[in-house]
């Protein structure tokens, strides 16, 4: 057996590009949008230079901010450390603000708009928010490629380390 270093560039493309649309394309949607939601907070992680290594604690707040305000500003209007993150990590369900939608549902088009049904909540509908969480990382990946990054930065230290 063979241990493999997982660079934070190879981890966004692999597990939160590829991975989390796998399980959307297999009919799993509602778990991608849990993955989803801690993927915001690790690119957070990534943009948190002042940290030097992956483990550190931080509020996850303050990550996800950060990513929401440099990667996904169109966002900002939400809570999604609470409303997202928090409800599905800690419980499985988001809080009451939000509805989830599947692209197949009737929601198509109504991303980041009131539900049709309930105006006190805002419908998130998963292709189009994978598809911006999807703009996130790459944003990461053009900002590691082009040298926005310091060579001490941990975003070019090992994130994880799995047996093959």
């Amino acid at each position: 057996m063979e241990s493999i270093e997982v660079l934070p560039k190879n981890f966004i493309k692999e597990y939160l590009i590829k991975q989390i649309r796998e399980i959307i394309d297999e009919d799993h949607p509602y778990l991608a949008f849990a993955l989803i939601a801690s993927g915001i907070e690790f690119l957070g992680k990534c943009l948190n230079t002042a940290q030097l290594t992956w483990d550190y604690n931080n509020k996850s707040g303050d990550d996800i901010g950060c990513a929401i305000d440099e990667l996904m500003p169109h966002y900002r209007h939400l809570n999604l450390k609470d409303e997202l993150r928090n409800g599905m990590l800690h419980m499985m369900k988001p809080k009451s603000r939000l509805s989830l939608a599947y692209a197949n549902h009737s929601y198509i088009g109504e991303h980041l708009k009131p539900h049709p049904h309930n105006p006190n909540q805002i419908v998130l509908e998963v292709i189009s928010f994978h598809n911006d969480f999807r703009s996130a990382c790459e944003e990461i990946i053009h900002r590691i490629d082009n040298g926005q990054f310091n060579s001490n930065d941990k975003i070019f230290k090992p994130f994880i380390t799995h047996e093959s």
